[in-house]
């Protein structure tokens, strides 16, 4: 099977089957069958278009939509819109699920196979430290990983080798894991803006994580304290809205805009985006255009470089966090070396890792996923792809084992008496 993701290419000879990121459908490359995964998805903030350009333009005889229940209504106004036939499967889960009667309370009340739940990074790691200092062993989940760092540690739960995972609701998205019961030690999540109670729908994605079928007959959810305990109750109960069937987001492509830039002659990205936004035949509302905050910036700053429309799209969609400055730096080094049409090599910096603290090597295998994310799209300019997957592994392997060490040296501490508990016990 071949994978690929806006990062990496793993191209099998003979393979006929690919595994892609939604955002990387090849739309060009008809095929038999389409399997779309986490179909309720249509309706997130962030990524709901490509969802929405998935079931659009999957170039497939056959397309199966998966996902929860909540998203059928869509699905079914989706399919009318398209003129395309339609049919329903409903499936229901295997191994039974239900709340814990009680609260876990004391960390000496988690057992093995537990995932505890967490909303940020910082909690995680303390959850993780916590429970290590109770002499069990945790692998360890969240979105800063990546994807081969999440996938390790999801191995070692799988294996045995840890006896609890602790993590963020990344643990809820594309991790098979056998999991007995998830904690949840709270249910208040910052959604980017503030901090308010999560849905029932993230809250019963989460839950659902429990009580694998053939591992587990039944799967169990608890609150780590009363407070929670109660919230994650109620929620549990709470009948999920389903998915809207209509306002299906659309993102602009590159094709789209220079059509736009044909007919007007404009090369602004932030007015060509404007344009899309204010142009876009929707006239219903049954779709409607979805431009990033980010992007907007970005746009606004690569239009003073001397860029081509391409070229500043490009550059607004490269997957790296500007909220981290050692990222944002290494992007608009990227732009500015681009827009003078200067090749960007990379130079192995293998030792720093050993120098750098866990957040450090953290950002910096995103830098190296990010640069060959840019290499695939523009190679003449930025060739040192293979390299920075290698770095990139690299740094991942670093961060994987920064992660073990970190449990290993809590665990002896723990063992030999060293340091005093001063968190909740």
């Amino acid at each position: 099977m071949n994978l690929v993701t806006g990062e990496e290419r793993r191209i099998a000879a003979g393979s006929t089957h690919v595994a892609s990121t939604v955002e990387m459908l090849d739309t060009k490359k008809a095929v038999e069958v389409a399997v779309i995964d986490e179909i309720q998805m249509l309706a997130d903030r962030d990524r709901g278009a490509a969802w929405t350009a998935a079931v659009c333009g999957a170039p497939a005889n056959t397309v199966y939509l998966v996902g929860a229940p909540e998203a059928r209504r869509a699905i079914e106004a989706l399919a009318e819109r398209l003129e395309v036939p339609l049919e329903v499967h409903v499936l229901k889960r295997m191994a039974p699920l239900a709340m814990e009667p009680s609260p876990v309370r004391k960390l000496g009340n988690l057992r093995r196979g537990d995932a505890v739940i967490a909303f940020s990074r910082r909690d995680v790691l303390m959850w993780r430290d916590m429970i290590t200092e109770k002499g069990l062993s945790v692998a360890t989940v969240y979105g800063n990983l990546s994807p081969e760092v999440r996938r390790a540690q999801a191995e070692r739960f799988r294996e045995g080798q840890a006896d609890i995972v602790v993590g963020t609701d990344a643990l809820a998205m594309g991790l098979n894991m056998p999991i007995a019961r998830i904690v949840m030690t709270t249910a208040v999540k910052y959604n980017g803006y503030e901090e308010e109670e999560i849905s029932a729908a993230l809250a019963k994605q989460i839950a659902g994580r429990a009580g694998r079928y053939g591992v587990h007959e039944e799967g169990f959810v608890a609150g780590y304290d009363d407070d929670t305990h109660e919230v994650m109750r109620a929620l549990m109960k709470e009948k999920i809205p389903p998915v809207p069937a209509s306002g299906f987001a659309v993102a602009p492509s590159l094709e789209q805009l220079h059509r736009i830039s044909s007919v007007t002659g404009e090369t602004s990205l932030v007015k060509l985006l404007k344009r899309f936004v204010h142009n876009i035949d929707v006239p219903d509302g049954f779709f409607y255009p979805r431009i990033t905050e980010e992007q907007n910036e970005r746009a606004e700053w690569l239009d003073t470089l001397p860029l081509s429309v391409a070229e500043k799209f490009m550059l607004s969609l490269v997957p790296i966090s500007t909220k981290v400055p050692v990222l944002q730096s290494a992007w608009e080094h990227w732009a500015l070396s681009l827009a003078k049409k200067k090749v960007c090599k990379l130079q192995p910096h293998t030792q720093e890792l050993f120098w750098m603290n866990l957040q450090e090597v953290e950002d910096t295998c995103r830098m190296y996923s990010a640069y060959a994310w840019l290499g695939y799209r523009e190679p003449e300019f930025f060739p040192s792809i293979e390299e920075a997957q290698q770095l990139a592994r690299e740094a991942a392997e670093r961060v994987d084992s920064m992660l073990q060490q970190q449990n290993s040296a809590t665990r002896k501490r723990h063992a030999g008496g060293g340091g005093k508990q001063k968190r909740r016990a």
